[in-house]
């Protein structure tokens, strides 16, 4: 299976990269006939979106984007997830997330690109059913 690398290039995603990245994510998920076989997502943040410092924001977007929520209640949203280890996929399907273990940092940058985001959803065999690479247009 390969990745599909999606270009976030569209200035009126400034600043909600991770955000729109993991709401097209889920999108395709729920339009895939994948969708029923899902239950767990992983996500690896790489070059700026991978900061320390930003980690809670960066994670709360992320986590409202995979379940097609708005930014109004990220945090609230993300302290949930974190709760329960569980979110809604595309708002349709429940499934385990912990934001520990689902949601890498990986340091390095890559070297093609500076930022960005890798999503992979597997089914119960741990096996990638759809992956997709993000990045933002240098």
């Amino acid at each position: 299976m390969s990745t599909q690398t999606v270009i976030l290039d569209d200035v009126s995603l400034s600043g909600f990269e991770p955000m729109a990245a993991a709401a097209m994510f889920a999108d395709a998920v729920a339009k895939d006939s994948c969708m029923n076989t899902v239950v767990r997502i992983k996500v690896e943040l790489h070059g700026s979106f991978a900061s320390q410092s930003l980690q809670d924001l960066i994670a709360s977007t992320i986590v409202s984007g995979l379940q097609g929520k708005s930014l109004q209640n990220a945090q609230v949203s993300l302290q949930q997830v974190r709760n329960a280890k569980r979110l809604v996929l595309a708002g349709q399907r429940e499934i385990y997330f912990d934001v520990n273990q689902d949601l890498l940092i990986q340091e390095q940058g890559l070297p093609t690109q500076s930022s960005g985001i890798t999503i992979s959803a597997k089914n119960i065999d741990a096996e990638v059913v759809m992956q997709r690479a993000y990045w933002l247009a240098s």
